[in-house]
């Protein structure tokens, strides 16, 4: 997902104006975000598992 992003973020712009850091500091962000959402969907995944398996008397 964050190569998709990057690449839409070279095809969209001018390329004039792509620079290796710009790449970079856009791909950066992009890990950074999806690495956030997965931790926090995680958590929610393992507090309803945890939840469940509670329930059911596991």
């Amino acid at each position: 997902m964050a190569l998709l992003g990057l690449f839409g973020f070279i095809f969209l712009s001018d390329v004039a104006s792509v620079t290796r850091i710009s790449s970079f500091l856009v791909g950066y962000s992009l890990d950074s975000f999806i690495r956030l959402f997965s931790s926090t969907l995680e958590q929610k995944v393992e507090a309803h598992y945890s939840s469940l398996n509670k329930n059911l008397g596991g």
